[in-house]
């Protein structure tokens, strides 16, 4: 009879999560950034804007550079912010959402609650006053029309479900 390795190897990694929070938020940024990234990308599939952090925040940087140049730049920040902001997460945020458990599906939600925070920063103040000043976002970036504040909200419950799903650690006894 086959043993069923799924539940160990899980098991195995959540208290590898539980005992190493910052290597786990490390791993778990930059894995949910590339996800969320990469779909980000793509959103036009399902009749959504696209959404092209990496080039938009190099195009920040570097606006006189070519756009190889900014997409480069661009996503070594965007990587960075990302990382960072699962770091915080893992470190202050996760412990605060205590209405949610520390299960597996728990922490996928409490990921996803993070994704909306991020998403109301972006659509708040990152879109309209960073990245396109002056460009008549207006509040929550709804001058750039409805489809275009679901593809953030998208883009960030994307990132939040893939933090939530590699940031799984145990619960605390």
């Amino acid at each position: 009879m086959a043993t069923d390795t799924t539940n160990e190897a899980g098991s195995t990694w959540r208290k590898w999560v539980s005992e190493n929070p910052m290597g786990a938020a490390l791993i778990a940024g930059f894995a949910a950034t590339n996800m969320a990234t990469i779909c980000g990308t793509w959103l036009h599939g399902i009749g959504l804007p696209d959404l092209n952090w990496p080039l938009t925040n190099g195009a920040l940087l570097l606006p006189k550079q070519s756009v190889v140049s900014q997409f480069w730049a661009g996503g070594i920040l965007h990587f960075f912010n990302g990382i960072i902001f699962a770091v915080m997460y893992a470190l202050v945020v996760h412990s605060k959402l205590r209405f949610l458990p520390n299960s597996s599906g728990g922490n996928i939600a409490k990921g996803m609650v993070y994704g909306i925070l991020l998403a109301l920063f972006s659509g708040l103040f990152m879109v309209p006053y960073v990245y396109y000043p002056h460009s008549g976002a207006g509040f929550l970036s709804l001058g750039f029309g409805f489809k275009t504040v679901l593809a953030v909200v998208v883009w960030h419950l994307i990132y939040g479900f893939f933090l939530g799903s590699v940031y799984n650690p145990k619960n605390r006894d």
